[in-house]
């Protein structure tokens, strides 16, 4: 599962907080990355945490226009689900990122 480090995240991975991965499967992360994979073993429970989405929900509303823009946070308010603002990006040179989708493209 992805461990976002929400202290300086960006919204794509406060956003991605959570996420799962096979074990085969590489975590994709922004070249330098503060994320982390944490195991989920067979037969203990699945880890748990305070999701950064709920972090995010709980900010207030300046704070989160800080983190997302005003047109995403109007978007959001107006009931666009957070997933749909996230996508993952390709680059040659560092491979797979989390990334917004743009404002354009929604």
């Amino acid at each position: 599962m992805r461990l976002v480090a929400r202290d300086e995240a960006c919204f794509s991975c406060l956003v991605l907080d959570g996420e799962r991965f096979d074990s085969e499967s590489e975590m994709d992360d922004h070249p330098n990355g503060r994320c982390t994979c944490v195991p989920i073993l067979i037969g203990m429970d699945a880890p748990q945490w305070d999701m950064a989405q709920d972090w995010f929900c709980n900010q207030s509303e300046e704070r989160q226009r800080e983190i997302m823009g005003n047109a995403r946070y109007d978007m959001w308010k107006n009931g666009k689900p957070l997933s749909e603002f996230v996508h993952k990006a390709h680059s040659d040179t560092w491979g797979d990122s989390p990334a917004l989708v743009p404002i354009g493209a929604m």
